[in-house]
């Protein structure tokens, strides 16, 4: 590859304008026109001097034919270089002109050649052979120089001048011309290589030349493209090097406040603010060598004005004036910056308001279930005693308000938890037609008692078993069965359960609650699944409720790949469906079959019930008393744990919630005490999430029992306690 084609190669490399050959043939042609004058003046000198030497030695005819073609050759040269000089014609045209001059200028190497085959004769003296061979050796030389530019030509013109000669020599008679002749060619060759050489290297300057113009033309444009673009950006975009502002467009100056002369006399440091500035200069330096960074990079400004601005900046590394800089574009994300701060506050200020949300419904749930516990459980204690018709009237409304009170605080609570995400489904094998035969029964005597009937229609290819969460399938079906009841005053309540039609839909199961009340009107049908939404208020104040249930029921289908629907006429009564998945189960192994009737508990258990509420303390000794159980009271857990200490009690019904300390800490310090027999700790909560249930047994309790609690309830639970051996 010659030192023009790696030059052009470079050339492409780096995307600059390419030079056409024809460009180049075209500043050839030039250089061979500016050239030919002096060339013509050489062959005239030559011509004159040669004729006047060997003027007496040759014939006369001969000397005048050779002179006067020489001339017309000389002459047709000099009109050719007038005439290029005067139409200077285009790079199309100036192939023409060559061939044009190309044509005279062989012509008078012809004749160069040809007077030096005819007028070198032996018998001249040895000065006029030297003259002829020096003449026709100059002109040689001197066209390897001035038709250097036209490759082939000047080759053919040396060969043209220097053959004949050369001929001439090797067919002499006399001897040793031959060596005269041996010479001439390799001085030939000596011409034609430096030729060559001289063709090449005056080729490579003007390919340069044209390539260098090229460059400086693009860079020129390229520089205009800049400019352009910065001018027209919106990004603020700046050239910095040694830590100082070279450039830098409009936006930059708008964003910034200071015009061009302000920033280049700043160092770039400065307007960052205080707490970039070091992180900005550990960025600028890992970019600057070369290390991979983030494409973005968010730093603080502080402008002229004072003001703060938060950009988002990109930078790369490039060259000025031969030493390292760096260029960065900057986009102003204050606006972008405020708006995620106001998000991420309000997001915060939304999470601290669930979390105030669930504690207060955690708080709120302890503090009415704490004396709900207490009338629930005293109406249990008194229907034991001896009481009149009457008061067993009374005592039945406080029980039946007692736990409409329980289940519209459980109600809220539920709906809590759905909404703040919270709502956890259990996964377990659980006897699909069983459990929904135990949930109908449960409504079996309500029913009967208001004169109603119920039907039930189980489809015949129900699966035995199913995996799900049994709970709230039982949830989502009272609740539909309980508000047909309470909105049917006579007729019929229909339950129908089955599955999925085709093979695709098999894990779907659909449950149908149809009954024959008061229905509900069909403009009010759109807001029966919104939360506390009722059919009207007046809904609310016949029959009560919150408007909770059927909100709740839509979300727990939901939860369980379902949904819920309701077609209902005023008068003529309503039908509820809804649809859930159910995955193919095992039955579950059955218990092992219970003792007949209640285990007895036995009456040496020391007991220690812990409550800072009097009321539920006297509850809760009052129903151990009912169980022939004595029982020891404290009030806190200080007090709980210090009795523990100093007596050997076998169970502990511990509260949660004391002042001193709570049953969380004084079942910490218990289980640290060096006792010979730690005691069974039951914790008794009003705490309605399972997460503090769960934190329960964590903390080393043995069970848990949620206020309101029964008798039974109580009984059950001591009756599992073991002594240990």
């Amino acid at each position: 590859m010659t030192a023009n084609t790696e030059q052009r190669a470079r050339s492409a490399d780096v995307g600059i304008y390419s030079t056409t050959s024809e460009e180049v043939a075209a500043a050839g042609i030039a250089l061979f026109y500016r050239q030919a004058l002096l060339a013509v003046f050489g062959n005239l000198v030559g011509t004159t001097v040669l004729a006047a030497v060997i003027w007496n030695s040759v014939p006369k005819s001969m000397m005048a034919f050779w002179l006067l073609a020489m001339g017309l050759s000389l002459l047709v040269r000099t009109g050719l270089a007038l005439g290029y000089r005067r139409t200077l014609p285009d790079n199309k045209e100036a192939p023409v002109w060559r061939t044009r001059l190309a044509v005279a200028t062989l012509v008078t190497g012809g004749l160069w050649g040809l007077g030096g085959y005819l007028f070198w004769l032996p018998e001249f003296p040895i000065h006029k052979q030297l003259t002829l061979m020096l003449a026709l050796v100059g002109v040689a030389a001197t066209g390897s120089s001035t038709l250097a530019s036209q490759g082939r030509l000047v080759s053919a013109f040396i060969v043209l001048v220097l053959s004949p000669p050369i001929l001439r020599a090797f067919t002499m008679p006399e001897p040793g011309y031959w060596i005269i002749g041996a010479v001439a060619v390799v001085f030939m060759g000596i011409l034609l290589r430096a030729a060559g050489n001289h063709h090449e290297a005056l080729t490579e300057s003007l390919q340069l030349r044209f390539d260098n113009a090229a460059m400086i033309r693009n860079l020129r444009e390229s520089e205009g493209r800049f400019e352009a673009l910065t001018e027209a950006s919106t990004a603020a975009i700046a050239i910095i090097q040694d830590e100082r502002y070279v450039y830098a467009n409009p936006a930059a100056t708008r964003l910034t406040g200071y015009c061009q002369d302000e920033l280049r006399e700043m160092p770039f440091w400065e307007l960052l603010h205080p707490d970039d500035r070091e992180s900005a200069r550990r960025y600028d330096e890992s970019c600057m060598a070369g290390a991979a960074m983030p494409e973005r990079f968010e730093v603080s400004m502080i402008t002229k004005s004072g003001d703060i601005r938060w950009l988002e900046f990109s930078a790369a590394a490039m060259m000025v004036d031969g030493r390292p800089a760096k260029v960065v574009a900057a986009v102003d994300v204050t606006d972008r910056r405020l708006t995620e701060e106001q998000l991420r506050k309000a997001r915060d200020e939304a999470e601290a308001a669930t979390r105030a949300k669930s504690i207060f419904l955690a708080n709120m749930s302890h503090e009415i279930r704490t004396p709900l516990n207490g009338i629930i459980g005293m109406a249990e204690l008194l229907e034991l005693s001896g009481l009149n018709p009457e008061q067993r009237e009374h005592l039945a409304t406080i029980r039946t308000s007692g736990d409409a009170l329980l289940v519209l605080i459980n109600d809220i609570l539920d709906f809590s938890k759905i909404e703040a995400g919270k709502l956890e489904l259990e996964s377990r094998n659980f006897a699909l037609r069983p459990e929904l035969e135990s949930t109908l029964a449960l409504y079996q005597p309500l029913i009967e008692r208001k004169g109603l009937r119920l039907e039930a229609s189980f489809a015949a290819d129900l699966p035995q078993a199913v995996i799900g969460d049994s709970t709230r399938l039982r949830q989502i079906l009272s609740n539909l069965l309980s508000n047909a009841i309470k909105f049917t005053p006579a007729g019929t309540i229909r339950v129908k359960v089955s599955r999925g039609d085709t093979p695709a839909t098999a894990s779907r199961f659909d449950f149908e609650v149809r009954d024959t009340g008061i229905g509900i009107p069909q403009d009010r049908l759109d807001r029966m699944f919104k939360a506390f939404s009722q059919a009207d208020s007046s809904t609310t104040r016949q029959y009560g409720g919150t408007g909770l249930g059927l909100a709740i029921c839509t979300r727990l289908c939901e939860a369980m790949a379902g949904g819920i629907e309701v077609d209902s006429r005023e008068g003529e009564g309503s039908t509820f469906r809804f649809h859930i998945q159910l995955q193919p189960g095992v039955l579950p192994e059955a218990p092992p079959a219970a003792p007949p009737g209640p285990r007895a508990v036995p009456s040496s258990v020391k007991i220690l019930v812990v409550d800072d509420n009097n009321i539920n303390l006297r509850l809760a000794t009052g129903m151990l008393a009912k169980l022939g159980l004595a029982a020891d009271a404290a009030t806190n857990g200080q007090e709980a744990v210090d009795k523990v200490r100093e007596g050997g009690y076998d169970v502990v019904l511990m509260d949660m919630q004391m002042p001193v300390m709570d049953g969380i800490e004084a079942t910490r310090h218990i289980r640290n005490l060096d006792l010979p027999v730690q005691p069974s700790i039951i914790a008794v909560t009003a705490n309605a999430f399972d997460s503090d249930r769960e934190h329960c047994l964590e903390v080393g309790m043995d069970d848990f029992i949620a206020k309101p609690f029964s008798l039974d309830d109580l009984r059950g639970k001591l009756a599992s306690f073991q002594r240990p051996a």
